[in-house]
C-alpha cells in the first residue's frame, strides 16, 4: 500500500497539471478571439447583440425584425409589399431605425412617387443563404401578409462561413451545434456528451479554425468549395421558385465589401485614406484571398441567373469612407449610395408592380 502512494500523488498530479494546462490554453485562445474581434470587427464580441432559439433559424434577434421607417403606418391591403433579408448589414450597423438599407429604400421609393410602399426589414447578424431561406419559408408560414418582392442582400457570410469552418453549409455557430447532435457516437468518450460538445465549442477549436483561415489558404477547387458554391445556386433557385409560387418576385443582390472589390478602380486618394483599415494591411492578404477565392466560386454559380444583380464594386467610386473598419459593415454614407442605387433597380425591374399593378408572372 505505501508503494501506491507515490504512484497515486504522481496520477493526481499529472491530472491536476493537466487540467490546468488546458484551462490556460482555453483563457488564452479566449483573449486572443476576443482581440482579435476587436481589431478586425470593433467589437469583442462577434455575436454582440441578444439573440434567442429558433426552430426554423437556429436563432434569431431577441428584439424581433427591426422597424423600416419611410412606409405609411396604414396602406390598402393591395399596397406592394418588399421583404428584405441578409446579415448585419441589411439589418444594419447603426442605432438609428432610418438609417437601415431597408428604410433608405423605402424613403427614396417615396421621393420617386411610390409612397405607399411597405418595406420589412429581416436582416439578422451573421445570417447567409441557408438560414436566410429558412427564415423566408418561417415567414410565409406563419405571416399572412405575402410579400410582391423577396430580397435577400448577400456575399459576405456565405464567403466567411466557409472559408472559417471549409464544409459545404457552414453558418455560424456550426461547430457548436455540429457537437451537441453528433457528440454520442463520435469517439470513445461519447457517452459523456456535456464534455465532447464543450470540445466543440472550446475557444481552442475556435482559435484553430480562425489561425487556419489567416494562414492556411483555399483551394479553389476543392471538392468542399465547389459543393458550397452549388449548394448556395440550388438554395436560390429554391427561394426564386418558392417567390414565384407565392406570387411574388425574387432578387438576389451581390453585396459590396472592401474584401472583395476591384482595387484597380479604387481612387488613390480613398486607398491611402483607408490604409489602415484591417483588410488592407499586409498580414490579411491570405483572408483576403481566401474570402475571394469563396466568392468567385458562388458567382459561377450564380451570376448568369436572372434574379441576380452584382454589386461588389459599387463603392469603388466612393469620395469619403463608405466602409466601417472592418471593411463590411456601411457608413450612413455607404448605406445611402447602396440604397439608392437598390431603389433604381427596384423601379426598372418592377416599377410597374411597386406601382400598385399585379402582373401576370412572365
Amino acid at each position: 500500500m505505501k508503494n501506491l502512494k507515490p504512484i497515486l500523488r504522481l496520477f493526481f498530479r499529472l491530472i491536476k497539471w493537466s487540467i490546468l494546462l488546458l484551462l490556460s490554453v482555453e483563457l488564452f485562445s479566449f483573449i486572443t478571439i476576443t482581440l482579435f474581434n476587436y481589431f478586425i470587427g470593433g467589437k469583442f464580441r462577434d455575436m454582440s447583440s441578444l439573440v434567442v432559439y429558433d426552430p426554423y433559424t437556429i436563432f434569431l434577434k431577441a428584439g424581433g425584425p427591426r422597424p423600416t421607417t419611410g412606409c405609411p403606418e396604414e396602406t390598402e391591403d393591395s399596397a406592394p409589399v418588399i421583404w428584405f433579408f441578409g446579415g448585419s448589414t441589411m439589418r444594419g450597423d447603426t442605432v438609428d431605425d432610418s438609417k437601415t438599407i431597408p428604410s433608405l429604400v423605402a424613403a427614396d421609393l417615396a421621393s420617386r412617387g411610390y409612397p405607399d410602399i411597405r418595406a420589412f426589414n429581416y436582416g439578422e447578424n451573421s445570417f447567409g443563404s441557408l438560414q436566410e431561406t429558412k427564415y423566408l419559408q418561417k415567414l410565409l408560414i406563419d405571416n399572412p401578409n405575402r410579400p410582391d418582392l423577396v430580397v435577400f442582400y448577400d456575399g459576405v457570410n456565405d464567403s466567411a462561413h466557409f472559408s472559417e469552418f471549409r464544409v459545404p453549409g457552414a453558418h455560424y455557430g456550426l461547430r457548436r451545434l455540429q457537437g451537441l447532435v453528433e457528440s454520442y457516437h463520435k469517439s470513445p468518450i461519447g457517452v459523456l456528451k456535456p464534455l465532447l460538445a464543450a470540445v466543440y465549442s472550446s475557444f481552442t477549436r475556435e482559435l484553430f479554425e480562425k489561425v487556419r483561415n489567416i494562414s492556411v489558404r483555399i483551394d479553389g477547387r476543392s471538392p468542399e468549395l465547389l459543393q458550397h458554391a452549388a449548394d448556395c445556386r440550388r438554395r436560390y433557385d429554391h427561394v426564386s421558385t418558392l417567390a414565384d409560387a407565392y406570387g411574388a418576385e425574387f432578387l438576389l443582390i451581390w453585396q459590396p465589401r472592401m474584401w472583395v472589390e476591384n482595387e484597380k478602380i479604387l481612387p488613390e486618394e480613398i486607398r491611402q485614406r483607408e490604409r489602415d483599415y484591417p483588410v488592407s494591411k499586409k498580414y490579411s492578404e491570405l483572408l483576403k484571398h481566401n474570402h475571394q477565392t469563396v466568392d468567385r466560386a458562388i458567382l459561377r454559380e450564380v451570376k448568369n441567373k436572372p434574379y441576380f444583380v452584382d454589386l461588389r464594386n459599387l463603392l469603388c467610386s466612393r469620395d469619403k469612407p463608405a466602409y466601417q473598419k472592418d471593411g463590411v459593415h456601411l457608413t450612413d454614407y455607404g448605406r445611402e449610395l447602396v440604397a439608392g442605387r437598390i431603389a433604381r433597380i427596384l423601379l426598372d425591374r418592377f416599377g410597374r408592380r411597386l406601382g400598385g399593378e399585379r402582373l401576370p408572372k412572365s
